[in-house]
């Protein structure tokens, strides 16, 4: 029988293209000091936040509001803007938690 001190660390069991690094590969981005505020408000984070708005915002405002669209009316705005603000609002701030939950734990 095999003692628990006695395994060997599975990452030392593989080599460098089973682990997933390899010798030349640049380390994972760090998130940025200061939390979740300081993630949520990063460039990349905004970005991709952006992004996402504009895709998923799109989606939903053909499914919620094409019909009167296509009638030739318009929808309110408060409706357009909270469309896009909503996937916005997501991404941003599943972005940034993950992204502090990273610093926590390699602090």
């Amino acid at each position: 029988m095999v003692n628990e001190t006695e395994k060997p660390n599975r990452a030392e069991e593989q080599g460098p293209a089973e682990s997933g690094s390899s010798p030349g590969a640049l380390p994972p981005k760090t998130p940025p000091a200061g939390g979740l505020i300081a993630a949520w408000t990063e460039r990349a984070t905004v970005t991709r936040a952006l992004r996402v708005s504009a895709i998923v915002g799109t989606l939903l405002l053909a499914i919620n509001q094409g019909d009167l669209i296509l009638a030739g009316g318009a929808p309110p705005l408060w409706k357009i803007l909270l469309t896009f603000a909503v996937p916005y609002g997501v991404s941003s701030w599943s972005s940034a938690a993950a992204m502090a939950d990273a610093a926590a734990k390699n602090a």
